[in-house]
This record gives C-alpha cells, sequence and structure tokens, in this order.
C-alpha cells in the first residue's frame, strides 16, 4: 500500500456552496454615562442576555440537515462586558473582560498603565474592546494562538467609528478598488474589502455569503449591480488559531456622479465548532470495531494493524445527518483534529501522518501512522474533536463608503 504522508495540523482550503437562510440578532447597545465612578467595578458575563438567531423565511427544514445542537447554540452567541470605573489601568481592564468572556487579551507592561474611563453595561465584546482602545489610543491585533494584543496604534484611526458589531462577530470595511478596462464597452468593476473578526475563544470553520443576500445602495439611493452569479456565494475559510480574515465583495463600476455607498447590507452564515471534547479508546490490542458517543459525534475505533514498520490506527467520525454541500469543509475540518496514542506512564506519542479513508456527507475516516517498536498493546488511542457543529445566521450594515 502506497502511502501519502501528511502535516498533523493541515488547513486545506475547500470551495463550498451553501445556500441557507439568515436571522436578525439583535445587539445591545453600548451604555455611557457622564457621572463620574470612583472605583473599578465588573460582573460575570450574563450568558441570557446574548443576541437570539431568529430563523427568517422557510429555512427549518433545510436547517435540520446541518451539523447543529440547537441547545449548544449559545456557544457561538456574543459574550458581553459589564465594566465601570474611573482611571482604570488598561492592564486590569483586559483581565476584567477575560474574566467575563474566555476572550484572551494581553498588552505590554508600559502600555498596560494607561488610565482609561469607563462604563459599559452588557457592551459586545468587540465594540467592549474598540471603546477600551480608542480611549488609550491603542490598536488591537493577533498576538498568537487564540490570544489578542493591544499596541500602539500610530496613525491608525479610532477603530470603533469604522466598525459594525453583529454577534461574535466585527465586520470592518478596509478598502475600495475600483477598475476600468479602457480597452473594453464594460462598465468596469469595484471591490469592497471587508475585515471580519471573530472572538478567539471560537473554533471557527467557514463564512458563506450568499451574492442574493447582499443589497448595495448609493448616495442616490440606487441600487448597484453585484459582480457575481446570483445563486453563488462567496465562501470564507476561517483559522481557527487567528481571529481575523478577510473577503472581498464585488461589484459593477457605477456612474462617475455617484460618490458613495450609502448602504451596503449582507447576510451570511458562521459555521463554527463547538465543544471539543476527548474520545478514549483504551486497547489498541483487543476486538474491533469499537464506537464512542459524545453529543453529535460518535467515533469508531475500526482497526489496528501493522504496515512495515508502521502501524495504522484506522477510526471514523461520524456526525447527525449534513447538507451535501458540508461534506468538503467537514473533511479537512476532521483532519486538523488531534489524534495521539498514550502509554501506560502517560508518555504522548504524536502520528507521522494520515491518509482519509472514507468520506461521505456526515462521516470521514482517516488512517493515522504511528511508530510503535514495541506494538500497540500498552497503548491508548486519544482522539480529540467537536462534538457538534453550529450555525450562526449575522446579519450586518455597512454604511457611508466613500467611492475612490
Amino acid at each position: 500500500m502506497r502511502w501519502t504522508v501528511v502535516p498533523r495540523f493541515c488547513n486545506a482550503v475547500v470551495a463550498m456552496s451553501l445556500a441557507i437562510a439568515i436571522a436578525m440578532l439583535i445587539l445591545p447597545q453600548l451604555a455611557v454615562s457622564a457621572e463620574p465612578i470612583d472605583q473599578l467595578a465588573y460582573a460575570p458575563n450574563p450568558r441570557e442576555s446574548a443576541p437570539k438567531a431568529a430563523i427568517l423565511d422557510d429555512a427549518n427544514e433545510r436547517l435540520k440537515n446541518l451539523l447543529v445542537e440547537p441547545e449548544a447554540s449559545p456557544v457561538i452567541q456574543a459574550t458581553t462586558v459589564t465594566l465601570r470605573g474611573k482611571r482604570m489601568p488598561v492592564a486590569e481592564v483586559l483581565k476584567a473582560i477575560v474574566i467575563q468572556t474566555g476572550n484572551q487579551v494581553t498588552v505590554d507592561e508600559r502600555l498596560g498603565k494607561i488610565e482609561v474611563d469607563l462604563f459599559l453595561d452588557r457592551a459586545p465584546f468587540w465594540q467592549a474592546l474598540d471603546v477600551v482602545a480608542d480611549a488609550a489610543e491603542l490598536a488591537v491585533g493577533d498576538s498568537n494562538e487564540k490570544s489578542l494584543i493591544l499596541y500602539q496604534r500610530g496613525e491608525m484611526l479610532p477603530r470603533k467609528d469604522n466598525a459594525v458589531y453583529a454577534g461574535p462577530l466585527r465586520f470592518c470595511p478596509t478598502a475600495i478598488q475600483a477598475r476600468r478596462d479602457l480597452r473594453s464597452a464594460e462598465a468596469g468593476n469595484m471591490r469592497v474589502s471587508v475585515e471580519v473578526s471573530w472572538e478567539p475563544r471560537l473554533r471557527p470553520i467557514v463564512l458563506i455569503q450568499p451574492f442574493k443576500s447582499l443589497q448595495a445602495i448609493d448616495d442616490k439611493q440606487q441600487n448597484l449591480v453585484f459582480d457575481g452569479l446570483a445563486e453563488g456565494s462567496i465562501a470564507v475559510q476561517l483559522d481557527a488559531d487567528s481571529a481575523s480574515s478577510a473577503y472581498d465583495i464585488p461589484l459593477k463600476l457605477p456612474d462617475r456622479t455617484v460618490q458613495s455607498i450609502s448602504s451596503l447590507k449582507g447576510k451570511l452564515n458562521l459555521l463554527a465548532a463547538g465543544k471539543v471534547e476527548t474520545f478514549t479508546f483504551d486497547k489498541l490490542d483487543g476486538a474491533k470495531p469499537i464506537d464512542k458517543k459524545l453529543g453529535n459525534a460518535t467515533v469508531t475505533l475500526e482497526d489496528v494493524r501493522k504496515n512495515q514498520d508502521i502501524w495504522e490506527v484506522r477510526m471514523r467520525i461520524k456526525f447527525a445527518e449534513t447538507a451535501d454541500s458540508l461534506a468538503p469543509h467537514l473533511a479537512s475540518w476532521v483532519l486538523d483534529n488531534e489524534a495521539t496514542v498514550v502509554d501506560s506512564e502517560g508518555n504522548v506519542v504524536t502520528n507521522e501522518g494520515f491518509e482519509t479513508t472514507a468520506l461521505s456527507t456526515n462521516e470521514v475516516g482517516v488512517a493515522y501512522l504511528f511508530d510503535l517498536p514495541d506494538g500497540p498493546a500498552k497503548y491508548k488511542f486519544v482522539y480529540r474533536s467537536a462534538a457538534t457543529v453550529h450555525v450562526l445566521p449575522i446579519e450586518y450594515e455597512l454604511r457611508d463608503l466613500k467611492l475612490p
């Protein structure tokens, strides 16, 4: 048998077309007070205050075919921040935000001493962080895996004025590029670049923006035309180790008298992994197959066999029924899961590579390769994967975008 050895934590860029219904998210507004407050006070995040997603149109039947655990959906709703105080060091503010939201945010010791006045009342995480950064004249960026850092913003503009918040996401238009081909009778085209950020605690998989769920109006209140197939969509693969990505919205170039895009509305879907569970199989040399079920996922240890000098551990992970178009992204996400063997003394052996052995709309089979000179008898197989995948509908609107 010929093996293709691939790195363990790979991210495959796979195209995906998924048209499902959207929800309106009701965003809590940031409270502002002019009254002086003399001490730092913060409260635990009230989960019940998270925005709720309401499914529109007749999409309930379609959502039944997705990897969704309805009672677990608040996991991917926005966390909120309640924080009141005067002359608070930024470092202390960030500690409070971490406690309330579970999102890791840091700042270096020098900048952490900057003092800010705040009154936040159940503000969504991204809105709260932007308020803190603007008050301290700082910027926000990725630090390392699943963490954000505040740093000097230099010539960068304040964050809050250019941002839109929807659930656990933050949208920010970053650029508009216009192009006209002088050799063609076509009107030309332009692209609106949008940065999308998510709460670092999440494990996002993909964003799907259908073209038919976009609407743009110019400053003359005329509809702008999108440069894409009506039934097509923009699929944005998301790196769970980061906290932001970007995508372009293509439009036909409008008349030269148009000065701005008055409104650009979008309805998209965020596909994100739920809580990570650990599936442990204690005996690798026993009878097979063995099934373990947690949440919406069933992991089956199919077989353990020797292939020349390497041992193969063959397994499958199966979820509830899914839409056909989800299968490619399901595979790329599953191949990023952690699979190891552990001996009786707790020593961990990582896999040397893997091969996909099966793929359907709701199941992926993988054979992992392990170097076990003494055989598999003293090892147990440990597999970590989210047991649910959630779909969160998001609605957003960008306003007053000046054209070049």
